[in-house]
């Protein structure tokens, strides 16, 4: 039955060119019941019953979303996942309108010890991007700590002082050796995301750290066990 399939395939292509995804959906549907069609020949219309119902699930979300008014927004966004999509169309549509008790709705996900660090600030970059000027509570899904972030301030490493000065001379350190340069920056990433906001657990100075961190990774591309064992340990941890 290869040129039935053809002629199915075909058919349903037609529909979908002409926006009758639903027609398209229940003809490959009333087809699969068909006896005649060999393994292989039902395997190609499931996959292509996979592809279509995907496609409309994704349709009917867009369609969801445009619809909705603020505060089915925050509610979607706080009970389906924190979708980063749901909380651009919550700026696009209503930047202008969102007020503090909203504000506090859409922060609930900075306190969520589901959510790890480096998507919490992921969001914040978002609060920032869109302009707003909030002062959120901020729960360290790490270290377990609560404070307030204002997302008038930024949240790159490069605004931490003591991290940044490290990761700059490691970088001038080791701009001739990718690897190990990509070691050093991954260290000091996981520590920034690790303490975010509060770096005081970080009890070296930059100069120990810059010294440690630089030890650490030139040890560690010459299979040498660490120097400092309770350092190697801190930072086994950190990147776990």
């Amino acid at each position: 039955m290869e040129n039935n399939l053809k002629e199915l395939l075909l058919e349903t292509e037609k529909l979908i060119k002409s926006e009758q995804e639903d027609k398209a959906l229940d003809l490959l549907k009333s087809e699969l019941k068909n006896p005649l069609w060999s393994l292989k020949e039902q395997e190609e219309i499931k996959s292509k019953i996979s592809l279509l119902q995907k496609f409309l699930k994704q349709n009917d979300w867009a369609l969801r979303l445009n619809k909705a008014d603020k505060n089915t927004l925050i509610k979607m966004f706080n009970s389906e996942g924190y979708e980063i999509v749901v909380l651009d169309k919550i700026f696009e549509k209503f930047a202008d309108t969102l007020n503090k008790a909203d504000l506090i709705k859409l922060g609930q996900v900075l306190l969520d010890d589901s959510i790890s660090n480096e998507m919490k600030i992921t969001y914040l970059k978002m609060f920032k991007d869109y302009e707003v000027k909030h002062s959120f509570d901020y729960h360290n899904t790490i270290t377990g700590k609560t404070f307030k972030v204002d997302t008038r301030k930024d949240f790159n490493i490069e605004n931490f002082e003591k991290l940044f000065k490290v990761q700059d001379k490691l970088a001038a350190m080791f701009f001739k050796e990718t690897s190990k340069e990509q070691l050093a920056n991954q260290i000091m990433n996981a520590i920034y995301f690790y303490y975010f906001n509060d770096y005081s657990d970080v009890k070296y100075s930059s100069e120990e750290l810059f010294d440690k961190v630089a030890n650490y990774v030139e040890r560690a591309f010459n299979n040498i066990y660490p120097e400092d064992k309770k350092f190697s340990a801190w930072i086994s941890k950190i990147l776990q």
